[in-house]
């Protein structure tokens, strides 16, 4: 089954998927690789200079984000992890428009990076509305914490997959429990 979640919400989970824990990766090391990789993704004009404060706020966002996912996957979100989150979306000023035709769109306002992030918080929001963004868990394996959406009909799914991380964890608990013996 395909961890793929909807709309922009993919494009969430796929933003912050770029930093694998368990690999100790990150596709997004420095302000040109993130600009890329929001270029490639339509959400930048290529060539667009990122800069230093830019990049350290992304990829706080992206953490923040992460942390969140978590509090979706255990049980409640971490105090700090939402003002943190906080913190970073105040200065995207993401505000509702109507269209021509009278669609609502939620659009932010301010430099290329509150507009990126901006969308991205749009989603976080649509999703909350339509009941996705509970589905969108971070792995509870804590070397690995992937995110993915949780297709499973009682919204119980723990791990990113259970092939790799599943197995880790059961494998653990197995030693554990004999060890108690």
């Amino acid at each position: 089954m395909s961890s793929a979640a909807p709309g922009d919400l993919e494009l969430l989970r796929q933003f912050v998927n770029t930093v694998d824990p368990d690999e100790h990766t990150d596709a997004l090391d420095t302000p040109e690789h993130l600009g890329a990789w929001l270029s490639d993704r339509g959400l930048l004009a290529t060539g667009t200079h990122v800069a230093s404060e830019d990049h350290t706020r992304a990829l706080r966002f992206r953490k923040s984000v992460r942390d969140l996912a978590l509090g979706n996957s255990d049980s409640a979100p971490d105090p700090q992890a939402i003002l943190s989150f906080n913190e970073l979306a105040e200065p995207t000023r993401l505000v509702l428009q109507l269209g021509g035709d009278g669609s609502a769109a939620l659009v932010a306002e301010g430099s290329d990076l509150d507009r990126v992030l901006g969308r991205l918080l749009a989603s976080i929001y649509i999703a909350m509305i339509d009941g996705n963004w509970q589905r969108l868990k971070a792995c509870s394996n804590d070397t690995c914490r992937w995110l993915y959406f949780d297709h499973s009909k009682n919204r119980s799914k723990k791990w990113c997959t259970m092939e790799s991380c599943g197995n880790v964890i059961n494998a653990r608990a197995y030693r554990e429990r004999r060890r108690e013996v």
